[in-house]
C-alpha cells in the first residue's frame, strides 16, 4: 500500500446563521487537532472568505409580500419553507442596508419543471413583465409608507 505524503480536502461550509458557521469552523478546529494528535500528524485547515447567508429584515419582507400579492394574487405568491443553502451576493448587501431577497418564477404555462441550471430549462419572458410590474409596485408602496 502506498500512502501520500500529502492530502488536500475542500468544500464549502454554509449556514444560515454566522453564529452557527463559527460554531461548525470551531469544531473542524477541534477535529482536527485531535487527529493530527491521534495519528501524529500535521493538518492545516485554512479558510477562505465566504458570502454571509442571506438574512432579510421583517419591514421589508412584509412590503416585499404586500406588492408580490397586489401584483400575481396570494395563490401565487410562496414562502420558501426551508432557507436556501446557494451563496448569493445580495447577501452583502442587507449585512448593511434593510431589504428583502425575492425570486421570482421563469416557467412558462405547459412547459416541464426543470432546473434552473438545466441546458433545456426556457425562460419565459413573461416574468420580465412580472418582475417590472412588482418592483413598480413594491417602490409605489414603499413611498407610501414613508409618507404617511
Amino acid at each position: 500500500n502506498a500512502i501520500a505524503h500529502d492530502a488536500q480536502l475542500s468544500g464549502t461550509i454554509r449556514s444560515t446563521r454566522p453564529e452557527t458557521r463559527q460554531r461548525l469552523i470551531a469544531g473542524l478546529e477541534r477535529m482536527c487537532r485531535a487527529f493530527g494528535e491521534a495519528y501524529q500528524t500535521q493538518i492545516e485547515l485554512t479558510f477562505s472568505p465566504t458570502y454571509p447567508p442571506v438574512v432579510n429584515t421583517p419591514r421589508e419582507t412584509v412590503l416585499a409580500r404586500q406588492a408580490a400579492m397586489s401584483v400575481v394574487g396570494s395563490a401565487c405568491v410562496l414562502t420558501q419553507e426551508l432557507p436556501s443553502m446557494g451563496a448569493e451576493d445580495f447577501s452583502f448587501y442587507l449585512e448593511r442596508v434593510p431589504g428583502c431577497f425575492v425570486r421570482f418564477g421563469g416557467r412558462g404555462p405547459n412547459t416541464p419543471n426543470l432546473p434552473l441550471h438545466n441546458p433545456q430549462f426556457d425562460f419565459d419572458e413573461e416574468a420580465l413583465v412580472v418582475g417590472a410590474s412588482y418592483f413598480d409596485a413594491l417602490a409605489r408602496l414603499a413611498l407610501r409608507e414613508t409618507h404617511v
